[in-house]
């Protein structure tokens, strides 16, 4: 007979309690081991299969986010194309509508290549706000023969304040870059005779079109009437006409070169805002300039915390040597209805074979002859 326990000079394993052992052939543990494996292997498979699902709407979000930048440029880019018939109209019509010394006047003088009828029925036959619904107003500021010159001293003159006394009482106060083209004729565009060139908001935009012969944007500059809505955004974009038919090769040269410059007011809620059409379980916020300061959003994009942001992403849009700062944001609706169905299928149909399994294995186990 063997005895189990303790016995003198040597240690004996004590044997496995017999109320595990019963435990375990009973067919209800082992329906419970199996349903334990299953659901594991389930929950496995779900994450598995969230995972892959989340990615791909990763990728799909930042291809969409992507490609509404893109949007954003060729828009940008279309109304640019605006200014640039505009100022071929300009060009040509001061070329082939003067006499050589009736041009040199046309040059010192603030007056306009084209007369503010021939401009409006340019204008009309464009159709904008059918076509371009973006421009709200077309215009043209004619530059003095140093205007452009002039602006780029009293730029450089704000940082000296001795210089800019000297200034300010050496030069009279004659119009600079004067608006003497302008239609149609809106709240938000500027007068005639308004002068650009003398508006510490809008003058280094000037400068920046006139050094570079490209367009220069300004991100919600500052409304010409006070009793339009300071908060609506605005774009004004700005495109040089010079009196050579070729860009000069300093930017001293191109300064005193400039005829004037085409003028084109942007309604850039309307622009922004048809972006949102196309990405409605996106929200978008746009900064211009540095520091960045809040130009649009759409009217969910504020009211998400950050615990609920699923997606975001940044992007960087330079246009007319204005930073614009896209920042897309999304949450759980991006996911959608089929994503949202197929991870709760998977795991809803998992759990039933699990229960499935673990009956089956209960049934065979209860089955079994028992030694």
């Amino acid at each position: 007979m063997t005895a189990y326990g303790k016995t003198s000079g040597h240690d004996v394993p004590n044997p496995p309690p017999a109320r595990f052992a019963t435990l375990v052939r009973l067919p209800a543990f082992a329906a419970v081991a199996t349903f334990i494996v299953a659901l594991a292997a389930v929950i496995g498979t779900w994450r598995i299969v969230h995972d892959q699902l989340q990615r791909a709407a990763l990728a799909r979000f930042e291809w969409r986010a992507a490609q509404t930048t893109v949007d954003l440029r060729n828009k940008l880019g279309a109304c640019e194309e605006i200014l640039r018939g505009a100022s071929g109209l300009i060009a040509v019509t001061a070329v082939t509508s003067a006499t050589p010394p009736v041009a040199a006047q046309l040059s010192a003088s603030p007056a306009a290549p084209v007369s503010p009828d021939a401009w409006r029925r340019y204008v009309s036959h464009l159709d904008l706000d059918e076509k371009q619904p973006a421009v709200r107003a077309l215009g043209y500021a004619t530059a003095t023969s140093d205007g452009v010159v002039r602006v780029a001293a009293d730029i450089k003159s704000d940082s000296a304040p001795e210089a800019k006394a000297a200034a300010d009482s050496s030069v009279s106060a004659s119009a600079l870059v004067p608006v003497t083209l302008m239609y149609p004729q809106r709240s938000e565009a500027a007068p005639l005779a308004y002068d650009l060139g003398r508006d510490p908001s809008r003058r280094s935009a000037l400068l920046r079109a006139a050094d570079t012969g490209q367009p220069a944007l300004i991100a919600h500059p500052v409304a010409f009437d006070t009793r339009t809505d300071s908060r609506r955004p605005r774009f004004e974009l700005y495109l040089p006409v010079y009196r050579s038919a070729s860009l000069s090769a300093t930017k001293e040269a191109r300064r005193a070169d400039v005829a004037g410059f085409v003028v084109a007011h942007l309604d850039a809620e309307w622009l922004l805002g048809s972006l949102e059409v196309h990405e409605r379980n996106i929200d978008l916020q746009v900064y211009s300039g540095a520091p960045a300061n809040l130009l649009y959003a759409t009217s969910d994009a504020l009211d998400n915390a950050p615990a609920q942001t699923l997606f975001s992403r940044t992007e960087t849009l330079r246009f007319g040597g204005e930073p614009l700062t896209l920042i897309y944001t999304t949450d759980d609706r991006y996911l959608g209805f089929g994503d949202t169905v197929s991870t709760a299928l998977v795991l809803v149909l998992g759990v039933l074979a699990s229960v499935f399994m673990a009956a089956l294995v209960y049934l065979i186990a209860r089955e079994r002859p028992t030694a």
